[in-house]
């Protein structure tokens, strides 16, 4: 248990060699949620997008006054982890499953965390689920990636000064099984506010 927040994650499966996650040491990755704890203040929660489910677990330890968090995930490692994170985190639940038509599920959100695939139209489907289920905010990851930018920035106009946008950057340093070498990959991620912009 040695990490920034003093997590216990020794039931977690971490895949080596891939791409992503939430990196529990490193500050520019933890600190934002620190700041969104601040000025959400989040009750009910949704996750797009689990995968190890490292940011699951900051979300459980910084939001002070948490009630819900689900998770949506079809891949088998979120899977997997979510039975362990269900035994020592009664509050989560997750869903093997995307949340596109499923958002009938969901009322008086505060926050939706997306973090889901970052290609082809998956990223503006995800944000078409955020807008019919309506939460006060949005924080998106990795709106450096095209496609993600594509539909944050043009599609669904989250850059315009009307929701506020609040940006955090980071660099993630992992070993790419599919690159074949140790890789620091630069990350953005964004904080937007929808109350009263629907």
């Amino acid at each position: 248990m040695s990490n920034i927040l003093n997590i216990d994650n020794h039931y977690i499966h971490e895949p080596t060699g891939q791409w992503g996650g939430t990196d529990l040491n490193n500050p520019d990755m933890i600190n934002p949620w620190r700041e969104i704890q601040k000025i959400v203040n989040p009750k009910k929660t949704i996750e797009i997008g689990m995968w190890a489910g490292n940011a699951s677990l900051v979300m459980m330890t910084l939001f002070e006054n948490l009630e819900s968090l689900v998770s949506y995930d079809p891949g088998r490692v979120s899977e997997q982890n979510a039975k362990q994170i269900k035994k020592y985190w009664p509050r989560h639940t997750y869903y093997k499953e995307p949340i596109w038509n499923n958002e009938y599920r969901h009322t008086d959100i505060d926050l939706i965390f997306v973090d889901g695939k970052h290609i082809g139209d998956a990223p503006s489907k995800d944000l078409a689920s955020c807008f019919k289920i309506k939460p006060r905010y949005i924080v998106m990851d990795n709106i450096e990636q095209p496609e993600v930018r594509l539909a944050a920035r043009n599609k669904y106009k989250l850059f315009d000064v009307k929701y506020e946008p609040l940006y955090w950057s980071y660099s993630n340093t992992k070993y790419s099984s599919d690159r074949k070498y140790n890789m620091c990959s630069p990350g953005i991620m964004g904080l937007f506010k929808m109350e009263g912009n629907y």
